[in-house]
């Protein structure tokens, strides 16, 4: 069983849910202070950890080398980013403004 909290702790966490949501505020600090005493966690088995959680590095490992290699393979992909990062911006976005050139002639080709 936990300790019961400090009455100031409770008031200032009062205050504090009041001023974010009036109606709920005494509501919500009491519901804070006492989910930790409700919340548990079931472990099956230590063993259970033990071969999830290598084969969870093992499969994150695989992912990652064939990005890497699709990456590497595929120059055309890498172009077609580029591309998309460099496309000038469209006429709408443009600055009407006095003393402010337009971005089209910012970035010229």
């Amino acid at each position: 069983m936990a300790v019961p909290p400090n009455p100031t702790a409770k008031r200032k966490l009062t205050t504090l849910a009041a001023k974010h949501a009036p109606r709920m505020g005494a509501r919500l600090s009491t519901e804070i202070l006492t989910t930790p005493e409700t919340q548990s966690v079931t472990v099956s088995g230590s063993k259970a950890a033990e071969i999830v959680l290598p084969t969870l590095a093992d499969s994150l490992k695989e992912v990652f080398q064939q990005r890497n290699t699709i990456g590497s393979t595929d120059p055309a992909r890498d172009r077609r980013r580029f591309r998309i990062q460099v496309r000038r911006a469209p006429r709408r976005l443009c600055r009407h403004c006095p003393g402010h050139p337009p971005i089209r002639l910012l970035h010229s080709r």
